[in-house]
């Protein structure tokens, strides 16, 4: 009987042992087909973002766009080829956000509205010769990329006013960064993000296990550590239907990694502030929600909660656009009919009147 049990123990730990080693080998092949796989992948995304976006060599920032490069805004308004120069006598409000600033599929956005509301203001001899909206949105740009942005660049423009926008989409991780970055910069780049927002252990782990080409094309961490991956999908369909659903957003604004991606920035935005002697306005954008109507019932209504407490703690202003936009039905405001993210250009005509009754309120100008 012992010696068939010691057989039996054996065969037992030799099938453990087959079991172990024919796992490595599947991780092994399948690691080394996945790193073919994404450089592919990441070479085909080089040839789109090579038209939009260049390499920057920030790696918070990770990229930029062509022609939205930190100043080009600014030759609108001055002759000087000092892109920085601010003549006397002027107020310039500085924009910080991402494509809904930028003003994704519009001809005019809320900071050409506000500019033409502001200096028709001049001509009331209040002492005003010029007022100067310099727009640094970025597409695809997340919060902590706006506050380096504005660290990097935005400073050296001088603002009176800083306006930062903020769309429920904001806490997103690591926006962006598939453009242009190799893998190892993207490890990289998690890495100083994780130092710097001082991120706990759960994102650590999150990072150090995404290292793997074959674990970060699975999803598979994020499958274990964010309960977002189960609605996330890659292809633009999707990622429209993604947008349209309330538990995207309740999800990343509970993922503590990407939640403490944006009190690090806000903190780092109110230090600007206090140092430059800079008011902030936070602008913070609803989703027009198909099939929801807001007049009466707004999934997000905890979150702009949420948003807004972290913006006082920073002692931000604060301005949401939400009960401004009740008044009208959310397709009244999309700049498509399956777009839930960004405004239409009333949508931005209407955010621009705001900021200006905001200023005037608060008798920035």
């Amino acid at each position: 009987m012992r010696k068939k049990a010691k057989i039996n123990k054996k065969i037992t730990i030799k099938k453990i042992m087959l079991v172990i080693i024919t796992t490595i080998i599947f991780l092994v092949v399948a690691e080394i087909l996945f790193r073919v796989i994404y450089v592919d992948e990441q070479e085909s995304l080089k040839q789109t973002a090579n038209k939009q976006f260049y390499k920057t060599n920030n790696l918070i920032l990770a990229y930029n766009s062509l022609d939205d490069i930190p100043g080009i805004n600014m030759k609108k308004y001055g002759e000087t080829d000092n892109i920085y120069f601010k003549a006397n006598n002027t107020i310039r409000v500085l924009v910080l956000g991402d494509s809904v600033a930028k003003g994704y599929l519009l001809n005019k956005t809320f900071s050409e509205f506000l500019s033409e509301k502001l200096n028709r203001d001049t001509k009331l001899n209040n002492g005003i010769s010029a007022y100067e909206v310099i727009n640094l949105g970025i597409t695809g740009y997340t919060t902590i990329q706006e506050s380096e942005l504005l660290k990097e660049e935005g400073v050296k423009y001088k603002p009176d006013i800083i306006l930062l926008t903020y769309v429920m989409n904001d806490p997103l991780i690591f926006s962006g960064t598939k453009y242009l970055l190799t893998k190892k910069e993207m490890d990289k780049r998690s890495e100083i993000i994780n130092d710097l927002i001082d991120a706990p252990l759960k994102c650590k782990i999150r990072t150090f296990f995404q290292k793997s080409y074959f674990i970060y094309k699975t999803r598979t961490v994020d499958f274990l550590f964010s309960p977002i991956t189960r609605f996330e999908k890659l292809h633009t369909l999707d990622i429209l239907k993604l947008e349209n659903n309330p538990d995207f957003y309740k999800y990343i604004h509970n993922d503590i990694c990407a939640w403490k991606q944006v009190q690090y920035s806000f903190y780092e935005i109110s230090k600007i502030s206090k140092k430059e002697e800079v008011p902030v306005i936070l602008v913070i954008f609803p989703v027009n929600f198909i099939g929801e109507n807001w007049i009466y019932k707004y999934p997000l209504a905890d979150l702009h909660k949420k948003v807004i407490e972290e913006g006082l703690k920073n002692r931000f202003m604060i301005l949401d656009l939400l009960e401004t936009y009740k008044k009208y039905n959310p397709e009244e405001l999309r700049s498509k009919n399956i777009d839930t993210i960004h405004p239409n250009e009333l949508g931005h005509e209407l955010a621009a009147n705001e900021i200006y009754k905001k200023l005037k309120s608060e008798k920035l100008i």
